[in-house]
C-alpha cells in the first residue's frame, strides 16, 4: 500500500469515527432513527449503528423500522468492550477459571500434544484456542493439547489470537479495574474492526 493510500485509509478512518460519535450522541440524547434516516454526514445510520452495536457494545435497541426505530434505552451507558491489554490478558490466563479448564482440556488429551503425539509433563504443554469464547463460553471442544514447539507453529499459521476486546463483566470477573474513556476500542493489527 503506498503513502497516498495509507493517508487516506487514516482520512476516512478518522471521519468514520467522527460520524459515529454523531450518531452516538444523537442516540444519547434521546434521537431515534429509522433506516430512511440514511446520511449522519455520508455514513448509513444503520452502518453506524451496527459499528457502534458490535465493534463498542452500546446496547441498541430497534430494527430501524417505524415501529420499532433504533434507540439507546440506557443514554448513558458505557462502552461494553475495551481494547485487550497484556496485563488483562495475563489475568485470564491466571485466572481459577482458565487454569481448571487447561487441566480439563491436559487431562482430556491424556497430556499428550494432538500434533505430533507425544506425551509431555504438564509444564511443557499449553492448551490452545481453536476460537476464543472467553468464560463460561470456553468449552473443551475449543481447546487443544500442544507441545510448545507444535503451539508456536500453530499459532505462526493460524488465525485465531486472543480477543481484541474484552466485555466489561468479563474484565469484572477478573477483578480488573478500568478507566473507561468514551471512544476505547478493540483494534486488529492487521483487520480494522471499523473497515
Amino acid at each position: 500500500m503506498s503513502r497516498r493510500e495509507d493517508g487516506q485509509d487514516a482520512r476516512n478512518k478518522k471521519e468514520l469515527i467522527e460520524k459515529l460519535k454523531i450518531t452516538l450522541n444523537q442516540l444519547r440524547s434521546g434521537e431515534r432513527f429509522q433506516m430512511v434516516d440514511f446520511d449522519v454526514d455520508r455514513a448509513s445510520v444503520p452502518n453506524c449503528i451496527h459499528r457502534l452495536r458490535h465493534s463498542w457494545g452500546f446496547t441498541i435497541e430497534g430494527c430501524g423500522s417505524k415501529k420499532k426505530p433504533y434507540h439507546m434505552p440506557i443514554p448513558d451507558q458505557k462502552p461494553q468492550l475495551i481494547s485487550t491489554t497484556t496485563a488483562m490478558r495475563d489475568a485470564y490466563y491466571e485466572s481459577e477459571h482458565w487454569q481448571g479448564k487447561r487441566s480439563e482440556r491436559l487431562e482430556h488429551d491424556g497430556y499428550t500434544c494432538i500434533k505430533c503425539g507425544v506425551s509431555f509433563e504438564q509444564e511443557e504443554l499449553e492448551v490452545h484456542h481453536d476460537q476464543y469464547d472467553l468464560f463460561e463460553e470456553d468449552v473443551l471442544h475449543h481447546l487443544v493439547t500442544l507441545c510448545k514447539p507444535c503451539h508456536r507453529l500453530v499459532t505462526e499459521n493460524g488465525k485465531f489470537t486472543f480477543p481484541i476486546g474484552m466485555w466489561r463483566d468479563h474484565l469484572d470477573q477478573l477483578e480488573i479495574d478500568v478507566d473507561w474513556p468514551l471512544w476505547t476500542m478493540p483494534s486488529y493489527p492487521d483487520h480494522d474492526p471499523l473497515a
